[in-house]
């Protein structure tokens, strides 16, 4: 028996195995909040926290795991101590687990309760569980051969029974930032050992399923285990088997492994009984458990109080005992009892049994089921039941019961008996339908008339042929009629007519008449007695009544109906006296005249329609009295549309495109169905009845917004008219007859063999779709409903229910059945969306997320702590000392007070003391703490006063004081200076920011690994010293910084470098300055020279182990804490733009035309926005799906890391470069994903070169293509004619003609049409063409084409046909007062239509100018068009989209060097530097302008010269350095880049 892995399934598995995986409870909880959830999709309960296993792939199979079986553990004793040559005892902290973060449960029955613990799993104290869990382990640095000890058998991890947890090779991230790999050893010594690469924390590192004991050693009811890590610190040579246990590793000495101080615990519950016997007990206790356990042997002696099993077993015992209290809550799956109950359940199931009772029971249920039974009793109820079945049995009983019910069917059976039974006590309450045999017995000897009617009449065999014309004119009245009526009574073929037939009676005529004179015109359409007579007729005929047919629309009152309808059923008063008062060919007839006030619902209108509700446009189906369509031309006018155009045009002529916005919109969609057992209709009546019965089933299976309508079955078609709501039909039925021309019945026997194919139209309504991708997601939704409700058979079902129930019946569809694979649709729909005037619409999709960068561009805040003080120094007088004397005392007792506190450990490291002043008897002091928080800062400066309160610590700075003023010319007036005490005079606390820079120096002969941890602690001292000392004499590190040994290893040294105080700006270049200073080999050898030096005399004995060290090199690992300011997130913004688009288009996952965009820099997220247009849903969907994948893979993270790195490598900004040197993107969130609809359109054409491609490969040709769309796109570019996203592809090369296509994707307001006249004009221009062709030659060069390409000459561009360019007419959009726009909608508003040389205009811009020509945005507020501007917080320019401009914004530019030479003349260089803008090129003739505040000179384009600069520009350089800055000409030319 196997378990299944979490993770993952083999297909291979065998049939028993998957089910017992499908039965299988695999529980998953997450430490920490214990509510959970159901996760109806995995089977499993995960925890609220998320699911740490969701990207584990656990190195085991199905077969891996048992499932709800006792497993035996191993005996085997090995763990730790046991594997190890000599106990280890474990001494090390530096690796170690420090927290369960998540487990999995594998056991069948495990489940997680309320009070968050994890149940039924554990059985008893000798059970053992399945588990899998995650943990926080903390890795000092990389660790080789890794070995993890659990002990399974519930005791210690060092001795016992252990088993070796199988390591889940991977990389993982870590807290901070950066990640750990653990792999298999490949490098040094190649083995089978794992290893862990870098250190850190890892949140959540996998362990995979392991079988635990179920053991609880602290006594608290849960689960415990204990664990032990075992590790090299170097490359070991160790061959690992973790499979086989004479090859595990273990530790070298104590210090190599970790073993934790109490065990861990799992929230698994540990009965503290053994698990239940295989032996019932026999005395069952009266409580069940609420988690019954499974018994392997269930008792003989069933439990008197059984307990209701949460998961009931689905295969019922085959000897089921006879409970003395049997459960009032019916089994939902009962058993097939040999022995049915005698005392049956009163509370019966709501469904008839699919297995019943093949011995009925001898009290039947007083609440019989509502669905007869498919597989009736042989032995039927002696007491029939009080409630019949509304639908008879589909098998009638063989033995009729001898009692007949006493309240027969009102709904008779349309299939009668081929052999009916004779009853023996036929009822007194004859039959309302009576059916007509269609094989009606013949007597043998058929009796002689009778003065008295038989007591027990006989049943002909044969009646006559030939009944008797002329019926008894004084028939006698029966004074004892039959009680036993006919079974089978004749239908009079001459009826009389009553000419005072009598009003509706409550009792029947006691004596009713028999007429003298029948009428010779049967009736049509004979009613049904709601009370038929006690006294059938005597004189029945033996021909039935043909099937009624005719059927004229008449008014039906019946239950307040008031419609006009065509069943068939229309009284007989009507047909005979009244016909040309009620009868009407015309449905519209018959409701003008008789439910004048309603003709909308006599008309029973079956589609929406449009109508007003006061605000906007909706649609139902549905309409009260008083909102009628139908009404005749005189009356008023309609207020009913046959679509939103309409509706809204008229209604809300002052709003349309509001209205349009506001109201619900219909797609409408064509599907089809084949029809066995249904012939094509042979009239239109026909074709209509199915129809009506076909829409009312098929919107059984739609949404309550859909409707569906039958356009064609088979050969006809079907239509409503418009004007009066009645149906007609086409096709093969175009000009027929509408009803048949006589009273027979329909001729059904050739359509078993038939099929008709039936065609649908559904129209769905949705009030909160807004774009095209919420009518494809309708749209798909709706199909998917109907394939379901056709391929299951419910539509059959359903059907054929309906066509026997309807009243009257469809006798067509009763036998028929759908074809459950013939569900067809074209995929297509109507979008109302789309322009009926020739736009295209598309979809664009904008998704948004942020990379995290945690050291990009935050401030770090430091605090600082400023302390001040003074001593009370006896026998100090400076009355006589000079000023530079002066100074050297404050020096000697500024060393001594900084040398005392040093030797005590007493001064923090990066504290700054000095001494302020010097007097008689008074010394003033100041020093500074630093530190990451504000406690730590305020602890560090108190540590320091503490240490200058004591009295030896003034005794020892007076003495040090004293020593170092010996031999000078103040050692006299300070030979016996004593301080006595020392004053706090105050402190303030402060906060500052802090920048730390990391780096790790290269260090051979050092191994620091069997050093102690106090030896450990002495090496960091000396590295510490060493790189202090040399960066101070270098003027490196300023007030506030200081060094930071973080880490020691094996030949290498990690440091930091923190610096307070200063601005980020001055903090990184001392960065800059810092990293080139490690970078000097004089530097490194200084360093290691003093480590050597100062070690020499160790206190600990590690100076051999220091006594050949050198630092070879430094490696600088990333800058924190650096703002950067405007102009520089401008260039990251820039770096992440061109990475993040690379990177994707180098996975092939960024389809062509997507706009790539940064937005923001801030708080460690770089904030991104991505926009893709595609021409459908589908398309937008798969190109998003492998976009976002690619935005969380850690490959893809990586290159963008890489990429940025290299292109910012070479800013002029030290800020930047050190921010992003190292820069690492350990994950991605995705933001906000949204689609809307846009304006496809495509502007195609042709470029004549000439270009010979003749001899050319097709890859070849390919490349000249791609050659040419590059050049085009540059070109159209940089003219800034090309909307954003937009596509050029060439789609073909012949004789020289190069056939191009430009697809823009554009805002649906946009005006389509300017934007394709741009391009073209801007195709006409020379400048244009010699662009196209520069670029072409200047890209080709160095290709496989560029001799061909060499002499391309363009010679002119043709434009060709464009699509999706609406050309609706442009006219002021005054229904949204806040646009102040123009809009081109379908339906300018009426007045503006009448008035079309006021109102309406061509293109967008001639309607601003006319109507908005105050409002600069008017032609740009939703172009995504983009343009410069000035940004005066910075002194540069920056660039957006149009329209996200405000009104007010009206400096736009179309180049960098526009908004640079006219907004920022005095700081163009700058201006035109920034990243991203893509500078300020000169584009024609260069001119050279002044620089007036750098005294230098700069080119520009001279068409793009103001008025002012033209006056100062000359033709060259030379020229303006030698005119201009004469004075300075030699530097001004090598500024400007030479003369």
């Amino acid at each position: 028996m196997n378990r299944p892995s979490p993770t993952s399934t083999s297909s291979s598995s065998t049939t028993s195995r998957l089910t017992k995986m499908a039965r299988s409870t695999l529980l998953l909880v997450t430490l920490g909040t214990m509510g959970v959830h159901q996760d109806q999709g995995a089977g499993y309960i995960r925890g609220v926290r998320g699911d740490p296993f969701e990207n584990v792939n656990f190195d085991t199979t199905v077969a891996d795991v048992d499932i709800g079986v006792h497993r035996s553990l191993q005996t085997t004793t090995n763990c730790l101590d046991d594997i190890a040559p000599s106990s280890v005892g474990c001494t090390a902290s530096d690796f170690q687990v420090l927290a369960i973060t998540g487990f999995v449960v594998y056991d069948e029955g495990a489940y997680e309760d309320t009070d968050g613990i994890t149940k039924g799993a554990c059985r008893g104290i000798d059970d053992n569980v399945r588990v899998s869990f995650t943990a926080t382990l903390d890795v000092g640095a990389s660790r080789y051969d890794v070995g993890m000890y659990i002990n399974t058998a519930g005791g210690s991890a060092l001795t016992g029974q252990c088993e070796m947890a199988l390591l889940q090779l991977g990389v993982y991230p870590i807290e901070g930032g950066g990640f750990i790999s653990v792999v298999p050893n490949t490098e040094k010594t190649p083995d089978n050992c794992p290893e862990f690469n870098g250190g850190g924390t890892i949140e959540h590192y996998p362990f995979a399923p392991i079988t635990l004991a179920c053991w609880d050693d602290d006594g608290n009811g849960l689960l415990d285990f204990d664990l032990a890590i075992s590790w090299s610190q170097n490359d070991g040579t160790e061959q690992c088997d973790p499979a086989n246990q004479t090859t595990w590793p273990y530790p070298p000495n104590p210090a190599k492994c970790w073993h934790g101080d109490s065990r861990f615990n799992l929230n698994i519950e540990v009965p503290p009984y053994l698990t239940p016997t295989s032996v019932p007990s026999t005395t069952p206790s009266l409580s069940p458990s609420e988690s019954p356990s499974v018994s392997a042997q269930p008792s003989s002696i069933p439990s008197q109080f059984p307990s209701v099993s949460a998961m009931p077993s689905d295969i019922p015992s085959e000897s089921p005992s006879i409970s003395a209290m049997p459960s009032r809550a019916p089994s939902q799956s009962p058993s097939i009892s040999a022995e049915p109950s005698s005392q049956p359940s009163d509370a019966p199931s709501t469904e008839p049994s699919s297995k019943p009772s093949s011995i009925p029971s001898t009290q039947p249920s007083s609440m019989p089921s509502d669905v007869p039974s498919t597989q009736p009793s042989g032995k039927p109820s002696t007491e029939p039941s009080s409630a019949p079945s509304s639908e008879p049995s589909s098998q009638p009983s063989s033995k009729p019961s001898s009692i007949p019910s006493a309240q027969p069917s009102s709904i008779p059976s349309s299939q009668p008996s081929e052999s009916p039974s004779a009853s023996a006590q036929p009822s007194g309450i004859p039959s309302l339908s009576p059916s007509v045999s269609s094989a009606p017995s013949v007597s043998s000897a058929p009796s002689s008339a009778s003065e008295e009617p038989s007591q027990s009449p006989s049943v002909s065999s044969k009646p006559s042929q030939a009944p008797s014309s002329t019926p008894s004119e004084s028939p006698s009245i029966s004074t004892q009629p039959s009680s036993i009526p006919s079974m089978r009574p004749s239908i009079s073929s001459k009826p009389s007519v009553s000419a005072a037939p009598s009003t509706t009676s409550e009792e029947p005529s006691a004596s009713p008449s028999i007429s003298t004179a029948p009428s010779d015109a049967p009736s049509l359409n004979p009613t049904v007695s709601s009370m038929p007579s006690v006294h059938p007729t005597i004189s029945p005929t033996d021909v039935p009544s043909s099937a009624p047919t005719g059927n004229l629309y008449y008014p039906d009152w019946l239950n307040e109906n008031q419609v006009c309808v065509n069943d068939g059923a229309d009284p007989s008063f009507m047909k005979e006296v009244q016909r040309l008062n009620y009868l009407y060919l015309s449905k519209e007839d018959c409701c003008q005249n008789h439910f004048w006030w309603r003709v909308q619902q006599c008309m029973g209108n079956d589609k929406p329609m449009y109508y007003s509700n006061g605000s906007h446009c909706d649609s139902k189906v549905h309409f009260e009295n008083w909102e009628s369509k139908y009404t005749p031309g005189t009356w008023s006018a309609s207020d009913q549309f046959e679509t939103l155009e309409e509706c809204c045009n008229v209604k809300f002529w002052y709003g349309v495109e509001e209205c349009m916005a506001a109201s619900p919109k219909e797609i409408v969609l064509d599907f089809s169905i084949d029809i066995s057992g249904l012939a094509d209709p042979e009239y239109c009546q026909d074709a209509d009845t199915i129809a009506k019965a076909l829409e009312k089933v098929i919107d059984l299976g739609l949404g309550g917004e859909s409707v569906s309508d039958v356009t064609a079955i088979g050969c006809a078609t079907l239509s409503s008219n418009a004007d009066s709501g009645n149906t007609e039909c086409g096709g093969c039925l175009a000009g027929a007859a509408f009803s048949p021309p006589n009273t027979l019945p329909k001729d059904l026997s050739g359509a078993e063999s038939a099929t008709s194919t039936v065609q649908v139209q559904v129209t769905s309504k949705s009030s909160t779709c807004t774009d095209a991708a919420c009518f494809q997601t309708l749209y798909n939704t709706i199909i998917s409903e109907l394939t379901t409700y056709v391929t299951s058979g419910d539509l059959t079902a359903q059907m054929v229910a309906w066509a026997a129930a309807r009243i009257p019946p469809v006798p067509e569809l009763e036998n028929a059945s759908v074809d459950d694979s013939s569900f067809a649709t074209d995929g297509s729909f109507t979008n109302p969306l789309d322009d009926p005037n020739g736009m295209i619409s598309a979809v664009s999709v904008t998704t948004t997320g942020e990379l995290s960068v945690p050291d990009l561009g935050t401030t770090v805040e430091g605090y600082e702590v400023t302390s001040t003080g003074s001593f009370a120094v006896v026998n100090l007088d400076t009355s006589s000392m000079t000023t530079t004397e002066k100074q050297s005392a404050m020096s000697y007792f500024e060393e001594s007070i900084i040398q005392e506190l040093e030797s005590q450990g007493a001064l923090p490291t990066g504290t700054t003391l000095s001494v302020t002043s010097i007097s008689n008897g008074v010394v003033q002091y100041t020093f500074t703490t630093y530190a990451e928080s504000s406690a730590s800062a305020s602890t560090s400066a108190d540590q320091v006063e503490t240490a200058l309160s004591q009295t030896p610590t003034l005794s020892d700075i007076s003495a040090e004081v004293i020593s170092k003023a010996s031999g000078t010319s103040i050692a006299t007036d300070l030979a016996i200076v004593s301080i006595t005490s020392n004053t706090d005079t105050g402190s303030t606390q402060s906060t500052t920011s802090v920048v730390t820079a990391s780096g790790e120096l290269d260090v051979s002969s050092f191994d620091p690994s069997s050093f102690t941890t106090s030896q450990e602690a002495e090496a960091i001292g000396y590295f510490e010293d060493a790189i202090t000392v040399e960066l101070e004499s270098q003027g490196l590190l300023p007030d506030g910084a200081f060094i930071t040994i973080t880490g020691i290893e094996n030949g290498k040294v990690q440091y930091e470098v923190s610096l307070y105080g200063d601005s980020t700006s001055d903090s990184s270049t001392f960065v800059t300055l810092i990293e080139a200073q490690l970078e000097e080999s004089s530097t490194l050898t200084a360093i290691s020279t003093t480590v050597k030096t100062e070690s020499a005399n160790s206190s600990t004995g590690i100076a051999t182990n220091l006594a050949s060290v050198s630092v070879d090199s430094n490696t600088a690992q990333g800058t924190t804490g650096i703002d950067l300011t405007y102009t520089e997130k401008l260039e990251a913004m820039a770096y992440f733009e061109d990475a993040i688009a690379s990177s994707l288009e180098a996975e092939g996952v960024l389809p062509a035309g997507a706009i790539v965009s940064v937005t923001d820099i801030v708080d460690g997220a770089v904030q991104y926005e991505i926009i893709l247009n595609e021409a459908s849903e589908t398309s937008a969907d798969s190109a998003l799906s492998s976009l976002t994948s690619a935005m969380s893979s850690t490959s893809t993270l990586q290159a963008i890391s890489a990429a940025v790195a290299i292109s910012s490598a070479g800013s002029s900004s030290s800020a930047l470069v050190n921010s992003m040197q190292s820069i690492a993107i350990p994950s991605s969130a995705q933001g906000e994903t949204t689609k809307s609809t846009v304006a496809k359109a495509t502007s195609t054409g042709e470029i004549t070169t000439n270009v010979d491609t003749s001899s050319m490969s097709t890859a070849e040709v390919d490349e000249v293509k791609a050659f040419f769309a590059d050049s085009i796109t540059s070109s159209l570019d940089s003219e800034g004619a090309l909307p954003p996203g937009s596509v050029v592809s060439v789609t073909g090369i012949v004789g020289g003609v190069i056939q191009y296509e430009i697809t823009m994707y554009l805002d649906p307001a946009a005006d389509a049409g300017s934007i394709v006249s741009t391009i073209d004009s801007t195709f006409a221009k020379s400048s244009t063409i010699a662009a196209i062709s520069s670029a072409v030659i200047a890209d080709s060069s160095g290709s496989s084409v560029a001799t061909a390409l060499a002499s391309l000459s363009v010679t002119g561009v043709t434009p060709g046909e464009t699509t999706g360019v609406s050309h609706n007419p442009w006219f002021p959009n005054w229904s949204d007062p806040e646009a102040k726009t123009c809009a081109n909608t379908a339906f300018p508003p009426t007045f503006m239509s009448s008035s079309p040389q006021e109102y309406l205009f061509d293109s967008l811009q001639e309607c601003c100018d006319v109507w908005f020509a105050y409002e600069p945005r008017c032609a740009s507020a939703s172009s995504n068009a983009l343009k410069f501007f000035p940004d005066y917080d910075s002194n540069v320019c920056g660039r957006k989209k149009e329209k996200q401009f405000e009104s007010y914004e009206s400096d736009r530019y179309d180049t960098l060097e526009e908004c640079c030479s006219n907004r920022f003349p005095l700081n163009r260089d700058e201006c035109c530097s920034v990243s991203g803008l893509g500078g300020c090129p000169v584009v024609g003739t260069a001119a050279y302008l002044p620089n007036w505040s750098k005294s230098t000179c700069f080119a520009k384009s001279e068409s793009a010269l103001t008025y002012s600069e033209a006056i100062y520009a000359k033709t060259s350089a030379e020229k303006c350095c030698s005119d201009t800055f004469g004075w300075n000409k030699v530097k001004c030319c090598e500024d400007a880049g030479g003369c």
